[in-house]
């Protein structure tokens, strides 16, 4: 979800439905969502409202609806839970409840990267989300940092995904349009009428991951083949994690990963390796203490021992 600026953020409403409006979440181009306080549950929670050309179109509308309803049916710890949905202002929308780690796009703000350890550890939970999806034997298609939550538990935090069902074939061509080219999105859904399938999910988890791990310049890197030329340099010591992505990314989803599986598998092994190198590089980045220095204080401590068995003796 983009964050608005100062001149285009939504006008608050007080309510929707029973909820007191907070405040604005998050807006985009295809909805706004709004922080707010649910009295029937007794908890904040976050209500998603189709934005209004969508929801001015009868099959967008349509679309919306139906994939909500997919999305309130389904039912995983890896996946946001849907308390309800409604209508406003003659808008569709549907009530979530509010993941207290905000969305991985935060964490990525200001060019942020993540380290190897912290890349091992978004692979593997990203992919278990993922995971759990395919195995209701659905397709999220619309996998982007924005709707990679963070919800933390004991004894550390877990990855779940939002928006599951909600990014629609003819939105995604519409919004492509639109935007020439979004960096997430699998070449497949341009094209009406192209298979999706799990694969389609593998290309954007690649894309999240090679967001974290490379910064904004990701997409230049790790597809020479896509609409910007791959002219920044590969950073040293990820050419496992690279390659694995770039795997990942291939514009013929024949070329990826075959399931999410074997894409955790992969791409974990990758970020291991890439951990490993990074600490080696580390290791032999860090200047040692000359040995003649550890050998003058070794002198200096024997001279104190042997001063103080002297004082002891006397």
């Amino acid at each position: 979800i983009e964050t608005t600026d100062e001149m285009s953020k939504p006008v608050l409403p007080d309510r929707i439905g029973y909820r007191r409006v907070l405040g604005v979440l998050g807006s985009g181009m295809r909805a706004v969502v709004y922080r707010a306080h649910d009295p029937a549950l007794g908890v904040d929670v976050a209500v998603k409202v189709l934005a209004e050309p969508h929801a001015q179109d009868p099959k967008l509308r349509a679309d919306f609806v139906a994939a909500v309803q997919t999305f309130r049916g389904f039912s995983g710890d890896r996946i946001v839970t849907v308390y309800d949905t409604g209508e406003f202002e003659r808008r569709p929308y549907l009530v979530m409840e509010l993941i207290d780690g905000g969305a991985l796009e935060d964490r990525l703000e200001d060019e942020q990267t993540f380290g190897p350890a912290e890349i091992e550890w978004l692979v593997t939970e990203l992919g278990a989300a993922i995971v759990v999806v395919h195995s209701a034997g659905l397709v999220h298609r619309d996998i982007r940092p924005g709707n990679v939550l963070i919800r933390n538990v004991a004894p550390g935090e877990q990855v779940l995904l939002t928006d599951l069902g909600l990014a629609l074939e003819t939105e995604q061509r519409h919004l492509a349009a639109a935007a020439e080219a979004d960096a997430y999105t699998a070449p497949e859904q341009r094209i009406p009428g192209a298979a999706i399938d799990g694969r389609t999910d593998v290309y954007s988890a690649s894309g999240v991951i090679g967001r974290a791990a490379f910064g904004s310049e990701w997409h230049r890197i790790l597809v020479p083949n896509g609409p910007h030329q791959a002219t920044a340099p590969e950073p040293s010591g990820t050419e496992p994690l690279a390659f694995e992505l770039r795997r990942g990314l291939s514009a013929n989803p024949a070329e990826r990963h075959a399931s999410i599986s074997e894409w955790i598998e992969a791409v974990s092994d990758a970020a291991i390796d890439h951990a490993a190198v990074t600490q080696t590089a580390y290791e032999a980045a860090t200047p040692r203490r000359p040995v003649m220095r550890l050998f003058a204080a070794g002198l200096i401590v024997l001279a104190m021992v042997m001063a103080l068995a002297t004082v002891t003796t006397q």
